[in-house]
């Protein structure tokens, strides 16, 4: 019967079936199965064998010997009030000090929901790039990552059957022929390709020096259509060629698709980068004071200050991309002593 239990966990480390289902597949009663899940429950990791999130968390709290704490009131009694964060109300049917509450949430945040993933062998993916880019005394210089790849070339040996046939058959010289010609056609077109790669991003460090050089806050706005002017390819071209293509850089490695950004006016009258202004917005939260969080009207009165035109509802929708909250979750209390400080 345990058997058959741990191998209905889930990914998660969840049990989804219910008692009789699991008793009625195995020919146990619901009361074995009771007491199974709730030996599997006191395994590692914590939360494991759970029906679903709140007993997850609970499970670890009582791991942590916390069964009876302000935490495990607020997950117990005050699930609903909780996934819609609600901490004042909270704090009054618990007839706990908000602070306390807040407390206990931050606790709770350390759980994790899905404790079946830390014994669950999932693929790593390793990101190879394809381009370097190296600073070298005050030049950047940009290179492939094929080193190691040996180059294409076309047999001596298939040219050496052709020389040899002479005025031989001519559809066998005509079929060897068109093979050798294909087979350079192929090797020129992915030399072209290099080459091209290499154009692209030359052009786009050109064209993004500031970011090499300052990093993301002084990113430009580009499109493709900027870099292929400066090329001589079509916008086409370059989104093929920067499709699913890695960069390593001195900042790190970045997808090819990163430089590219839409614009917002400034009041200067040069334009600033949208993934710019995303930093300046994670600047503004990260330095904000918690107890009282900036709103996205404060951050877009800011932001229009410093003569960058951007509309509230732009800067609600920047901040939901970069997975901020809205101030009014992002709000914390002070502990009592704290007030005034």
């Amino acid at each position: 019967l345990a058997e058959y239990v741990v191998g209905m966990l889930d990914d998660r480390g969840w049990i989804l079936d219910s008692n009789a289902q699991i008793a009625e597949a195995v020919g146990a009663t619901e009361g074995e199965v009771a007491a199974v899940i709730a030996k599997l429950q006191t395994c590692e990791p914590p939360g494991i064998g759970a029906r679903d999130l709140r007993e997850c968390l609970l499970l670890q709290l009582r791991a942590r010997g916390l069964e009876g704490s302000v935490a495990w009131r607020v997950l117990d009694e005050q699930w609903d009030n909780l996934t819609k964060r609600k901490h004042a109300e909270i704090a009054r049917e618990l007839k706990v000090p908000l602070e306390r509450i807040q407390e206990a949430t931050d606790q709770i945040a350390t759980l994790r929901p899905h404790p079946g993933r830390l014994v669950t062998a999932d693929d790593i993916r390793y990101i190879y790039p394809d381009l370097i880019v190296e600073k070298i005394g005050d030049a950047y210089e940009v290179y492939l990552n094929d080193r190691s790849i040996p180059r294409l070339r076309v047999s001596r040996a298939y040219e050496g059957v052709l020389l040899g046939m002479g005025s031989g058959d001519p559809k066998a010289r005509e079929y060897v022929q068109g093979k050798l010609n294909s087979a350079r056609w192929l090797i020129q077109a992915i030399e072209k390709r290099r080459r091209t790669m290499i154009r692209v991003m030359e052009a786009i460090q050109d064209e993004q020096r500031d970011f090499f050089e300052h990093g993301v806050s002084h990113l430009k706005p580009m499109t493709l259509q900027d870099i292929g002017s400066r090329v001589g390819i079509h916008e086409s071209t370059v989104a093929r060629v920067t499709k699913g293509k890695y960069v390593q850089t001195p900042r790190g490695v970045f997808p090819m698709k990163f430089f590219f950004s839409s614009r917002l006016h400034t009041q200067w009258g040069e334009d600033a980068s949208a993934k710019a202004v995303k930093e300046r917005i994670r600047e503004l939260v990260d330095g904000e004071e918690k107890n009282s969080p900036l709103s996205d009207d404060r951050i877009a009165k800011i932001l229009q200050g410093e003569g960058i035109q951007i509309a509230r509802r732009t800067v609600a929708k920047y901040r939901e991309q970069m997975k901020i909250d809205k101030a009014q979750f992002r709000k914390r209390h002070p502990k009592r002593g704290e007030a005034g400080e």
